[in-house]
């Protein structure tokens, strides 16, 4: 089944109007799909249905042999335990699972090839989704006029620029009810205790040695690492003068709006690794951003010493990102960042 999907030019999604921009995404560089049908107006002539993982339970109201499903579960393997495992029976359905991120189930779809050039028809889509994913310079505009004291105050040219989350607060795990990845949630508090930044970069090397990775599974490596290394790597670039750092991108659609084309932006990856592309990358993609990936995890393999070997290598990167110049413009600053990360990240190195 997994071959047939890209037989398809078109397909049905039910999914909150949360992820409509996500999907979208999808569908049209990933999928390649022609045109797609929202909700209320799907084509029932249409196979192939694209389901949100929060819509999961509508799959058995949908007759027909030949209907095709493919489930997306936006955040890896912790969103598939949450929504799916083991909680819903479908028979008789043709069912594949999208689990955006590293995951351990054999049934998931990978979605490798961009198809950079390819446009998407929505059908059903509201007004304010419309505007939002086809003239977004009118939402950047609006912002503007909401919050123009905050817009004046970010604006900027020719920064290195991230989006996202990057700090670590001390005990902002603390509260966290995940009770599936409690080992994992408890080291990242223990790490959060640490109250400067060396402290920090060693907790992360002893995980080479210490038995903590040892009681968490991939997925929960790969999140450990990866929160660990945006703390880390985040703190130390806010030192330099032409780094910019927004914790969300709510007031000011930083990284879709045409008031910042003049930066380059940095892509670390998602915090579940495996992924070649994810929301960020496609995005950048879209609008025709500047943007360097700096991801150490996006395939996950399984050699035993896989992940200490990727420690390794965060650690040194980390370790000579102290060295550049701070006072680099943006662009050169990019640049440095990106070829650092390609000679540490070589095979054998």
């Amino acid at each position: 089944m997994k071959k047939e999907i890209f037989n398809y030019n078109e397909a049905n999604i039910l999914c909150p109007n949360k992820r409509i921009y996500q999907f979208y995404l999808y569908c049209r560089f990933l999928l390649n799909l022609k045109k797609i049908y929202l909700n209320e107006k799907v084509n029932e002539k249409c196979d192939l249905y694209l389901i949100d993982q929060e819509y999961v339970q509508k799959i058995n109201t949908i007759k027909g042999s030949n209907k095709k499903f493919i489930i997306f579960f936006w955040n890896g393997q912790f969103d598939y335990d949450i929504y799916f495992k083991k909680r819903f029976y479908f028979k008789d359905k043709k069912i594949v699972n999208l689990i955006i991120g590293n995951s351990n189930e054999k049934s998931n779809l990978v979605l490798e090839e961009l198809f950079k050039n390819n446009e998407t028809q929505i059908i059903g889509i509201g007004l304010k989704n419309y505007i939002d994913i086809n003239f977004t310079f009118i939402k950047v505009l609006l912002r503007f006029l909401i919050y123009p004291l905050y817009t004046i105050q970010n604006l900027c040219i020719n920064k290195l620029i991230f989006v996202g989350f990057g700090h670590v607060e001390k005990n902002s795990f603390i509260n966290n009810q995940n009770t599936i990845n409690r080992n994992l949630f408890k080291y990242l508090n223990e790490y959060s205790l640490f109250d400067n930044i060396a402290k920090r970069e060693k907790y992360l090397e002893d995980l080479i040695t210490n038995e903590k990775l040892n009681e968490l599974n991939p997925t929960e490596k790969c999140y450990l690492i990866q929160v660990i290394f945006r703390d880390i790597i985040i703190k130390k670039l806010v030192k330099f003068k032409n780094f910019k750092y927004f914790s969300n991108d709510k007031n000011l659609s930083v990284q879709r709006s045409f008031l910042f084309r003049l930066n380059h932006f940095l892509d670390l990856g998602p915090k579940e690794g495996g992924l070649k592309f994810y929301e960020r990358t496609l995005t950048y993609i879209m609008y025709k951003k500047k943007f360097i990936s700096i991801d150490f995890l996006p395939k996950i393999e399984t050699d035993k010493d896989f992940f200490n070997k990727k420690i390794f290598k965060v650690k040194n990167f980390l370790t000579k990102i102290d060295r550049i110049n701070k006072d680099l413009i943006g662009k050169k600053l990019a640049l440095e960042i990106k070829n650092l990360f390609e000679e540490i990240n070589k095979k054998n190195t």
